[in-house]
């Protein structure tokens, strides 16, 4: 069976296919439990996500706070110390 086209122009149909089926054009069709899947993973993810992001964030700041604690705000002439071996 050939390959199915998807026309996004009425003028686009013509009886001869092309050498190429158009790449940017995607047919999918999801059964329902593929749809049920989507949305239930969505919602218990997204929210774990979220959590899990503020928290790396959380423990980063105070981190880079204690790294840069005693090191000059502008004029800094030379690199920190004590990165490299």
């Amino acid at each position: 069976m050939p390959p199915q086209r998807v026309f996004a122009l009425p003028r686009q149909q013509s009886l001869l296919l092309p050498a190429v089926i158009n790449p940017f054009v995607q047919d999918t069709k999801l059964t329902k439990t593929a749809v049920i899947k989507c949305l239930l993973l969505g919602i218990f993810l997204v929210p774990f996500r979220v959590i899990f992001m503020s928290l790396v964030l959380m423990v980063t700041w105070p981190v880079a706070f204690v790294i840069t604690f005693n090191q000059p705000l502008k004029g800094a002439v030379e690199p920190m110390t004590g990165w490299r071996r």
